[in-house]
């Protein structure tokens, strides 16, 4: 199985990047290990009904170049401006929808390395924690989202260093591509957080028996989503509102990671004082961890606030490497990195043949890519049988719009 194979080539280097004592080396491996990830993520094809992939490429199919766009052409598209404009561009350019997942992926896997790059050196636990906790729905399903948490990683030293004028161009630029960046305008604050032990012992004091109020069946933004229906001027803004801000069972967030999480943070709390006993981004770090705490308590079941946590889950990864270097064994701290790891590929490999089953559908061809039609875009049900971007040679096939 294909995605198993990439998956444990990334993990084999992962594990030579923790292994390496060179800073050059470790982060080689590194990259080499996000490199492999990123061709999982690039060249592949779900073909499911539902899934957010379909909906998008159809989308694509029908947004104009960018010199037909005409005063009322954005009425007709429900999404944001940004993310519309960024797909006309690309249309224009003559790139096809598969290229464009391609493109969008690689600015994705960018802004991983860029954006934590200066917050860690364990290059092979976030690598591995990012495929454990983000590389199916960000980078297989959703596709406006994650450019909104790919700009966010970029515009993190901002936050972190109270640069509010660039922070808020930053959210605001991204909220053009996805409404849940909204959320990083109120976040700013945080960073006004004195977060010592005893605060973040109270907050979670605080919060945790406010999981609750969701097993009891109380709508904590139930009544946000009522007013918006309310007041909505379309009927796709209201359907919207039904479905994100009503509390939902299937949408909320599974009790294994909830669980998880508590006892991450537990950990975390009992070693509290030497992890951060210095350095500088320690902190800011646990503010982004923070952050996770009413999101796994308080909105839960919400399926607009639970989709707000993978801005902040690879942060799970930068403090488990702070944990890591807070041990004095040598022998313990490869131990450490050794469970994750094997704890990793346990859930990889039983998640990805559920993963591909549900999708019914899976291919990944690196070669003969194709990034350039010479057509127009559309349907030919045999050229949507191959996988994004992949038919270098395909210039011949004959596409209809549909």
């Amino acid at each position: 199985m294909v995605l198993i194979l990439t998956f444990l080539i990334a993990l084999v280097f992962s594990i030579a990047s923790e292994n390496s004592v060179i800073a050059k080396k470790k982060e080689k491996y590194g990259v080499y290990s996000l490199f492999v990830l990123w061709l999982a993520s690039a060249f592949r094809y779900y073909n499911i009904d539902g899934f957010d992939y379909n909906i998008y490429d159809g989308w694509y199919d029908n947004v104009p170049q960018l010199f037909e766009i005409k005063s009322d052409t954005l009425v007709r598209f429900s999404y944001e401006t940004g993310y519309f404009y960024l797909m006309s561009f690309f249309k224009t350019l003559g790139v096809t929808f598969y290229g464009f997942c391609v493109i969008t992926s690689a600015f994705f896997y960018c802004c991983i390395w860029k954006g934590f790059k200066q917050y860690t050196v364990h290059y092979g636990l976030l690598t591995m924690f990012f495929a454990y906790k983000l590389l199916f729905y960000d980078t297989h399903i959703s596709m406006r989202q994650p450019i909104t948490i790919a700009g966010f990683f970029l515009i993190m030293p901002y936050l972190e260093n109270r640069k509010w004028v660039k922070y808020f161009i930053g959210a605001f630029l991204l909220s053009r591509f996805h409404n849940g960046a909204y959320l990083l305008f109120p976040l700013y604050f945080i960073t006004y957080l004195n977060l010592n032990k005893f605060a973040f012992k109270w907050l979670y004091i605080i919060f945790t028996p406010t999981i609750i109020l969701g097993f009891v069946g109380v709508d904590v933004l139930g009544p946000i989503g009522q007013f918006i229906q309310a007041n909505a001027d379309s009927e796709f803004t209201a359907s919207k509102a039904a479905k994100y801000f009503d509390s939902d069972s299937t949408s909320s967030i599974n009790i294994i990671y909830t669980l998880e999480f508590f006892l991450f943070s537990y950990f975390i709390y009992r070693r509290f004082d030497v992890i951060f006993e210095h350095g500088k981004n320690k902190e800011f770090i646990l503010k982004l961890f923070v952050c996770l705490l009413p999101l796994f308590t308080l909105f839960r079941m919400s399926e607009i606030m639970t989709r707000e946590k993978d801005y902040f889950t690879l942060s799970y990864a930068i403090l488990l490497g702070y944990v890591i270097d807070s041990l004095n064994s040598k022998e313990l701290r490869k131990s450490m990195i050794f469970f994750v790891f094997s704890f990793v590929n346990f859930n990889m490999t039983a998640k990805i043949p559920i993963f591909i089953e549900t999708s019914r559908k899976s291919c990944f061809f690196p070669l003969h890519i194709e990034l350039m039609r010479t057509s127009s875009v559309g349907g030919n049900a045999c050229f949507r049988h191959f996988p994004p971007v992949l038919q270098f040679l395909g210039g011949g096939v004959s596409q209809q719009t549909g």
